[in-house]
């Protein structure tokens, strides 16, 4: 999601190339750029991260079967112009299956996080014509045990003016490989771990872990995971990275948690200055959106949830993303559902979250 003269737009993922959608009228959205990147892309997508560039709109686009990220500049979201991209074995780039690009600034430049297979690089974006890696940390280095084989998603937080990366990871074959590891990026050359939680133990039961998500509440920093196959959230208090915790969990038919069986990403919003995430769920003829109020971290509330085939909702069979947006101070979900090759549209304000 960005925005452009004020007007919000959505860039999607699709078959072998990605789409611009202007979102200005939520009723009545429109295509407005259709793009392979320029020939590079075969394969869809694999995930699409927004960021700016001296105030525009830009994006790291990744795919893991062609084992490559665009940088995208969106500031005329009709014309979306590839100003780089960066291949496997090219340079030093090592993108084998690569996963997401998370961005975060250190001592004022932009850079990238990018989550390969057993690995990531930390790229500097100072340039986004000509991206650099930094460095590369790989599983077994670092601090950082085996479980990074199967790291699936990186969120970067900042306690004390450090930054950390928050990566979530997962197996079907070894339980003690799904949970998330915390790394310190002080010092961008040489990323250190510091910590890391595992399924089954200290209160974690974080089965294929999917996604994490970073919000914060009177001061103090959480990670929310999306624990995709155990069909429950888990809140994780990181304020001391070293030292995190579980603070709390929602589980699927518990307390009016309706929508999260196989939840698979987050995207927060705030609403009479309480602050709300709205999770999105791929789970079939069950798939759709919860809306939870995280006033409490200790305890959130599940406070509306749209379904598939109910109240309208017809695309949301396979949903797979979700981003909140506001149009005259109303809030919107835009969903994304690859199962029915389309997206939905949520008013949020008007299903109780208000």
């Amino acid at each position: 999601m960005f925005k452009v003269d004020g007007n919000p737009y959505s860039v999607c993922c699709v078959g072998g190339g990605f789409q611009v959608t202007d979102l200005s009228d939520p009723a009545a959205p429109v295509q407005v750029a259709y793009s392979d990147g320029g020939g590079l892309l075969k394969e869809r997508l694999k995930g699409v991260t927004t960021f700016e560039v001296d105030g525009m709109p830009h994006a790291i686009m990744t795919s893991n079967r062609e084992h490559l990220f665009l940088i995208v500049d969106l500031s005329i979201p009709s014309s979306p112009v590839v100003v780089s991209h960066a291949k496997n074995g090219e340079a030093e780039f090592e993108l084998n299956r690569v996963h997401q690009g998370a961005i975060f600034d250190s001592n004022g430049v932009r850079h990238a996080l990018v989550l390969a297979f057993n690995r990531f690089q930390i790229v500097n974006l100072a340039d986004v014509s000509s991206p650099q890696v930094v460095s590369t940390c790989k599983a077994d280095e670092c601090g950082i045990d085996f479980s990074l084989y199967s790291a699936s998603h990186a969120s970067i937080f900042n306690v004390n003016g450090e930054n950390y990366a928050f990566i979530t990871t997962y197996s079907f074959d070894i339980p003690e490989a799904n949970g998330f590891q915390i790394i310190s990026l002080a010092d961008l050359t040489s990323p250190i771990a510091v910590s890391r939680g595992v399924h089954g133990e200290n209160g974690y039961t974080m089965y294929r872990a999917i996604e994490t998500s970073i919000f914060e509440v009177n001061g103090v920093v959480y990670g929310l995971m999306a624990c995709r196959y155990d069909s429950r959230i888990q809140i994780i208090n990181i304020v001391n990275p070293a030292s995190p915790y579980l603070v709390s969990q929602a589980t699927l038919g518990v307390d009016g948690f309706d929508r999260i069986l196989t939840p698979m990403s987050s995207s927060y919003f705030t609403l009479n200055e309480v602050l709300h995430v709205a999770i999105v769920s791929d789970g079939g003829n069950n798939a759709g959106f919860q809306v939870v109020n995280l006033a409490d971290p200790s305890s959130p509330v599940a406070v509306a949830s749209g379904k598939e085939n109910v109240d309208g909702y017809t695309e949301m069979y396979g949903a797979g993303d979700i981003a909140t947006f506001e149009v005259d101070g109303v809030i919107y979900a835009f969903v994304a559902a690859w199962h029915d090759n389309g997206f939905q549209i949520a008013k949020l304000s008007n299903r109780g979250a208000d």
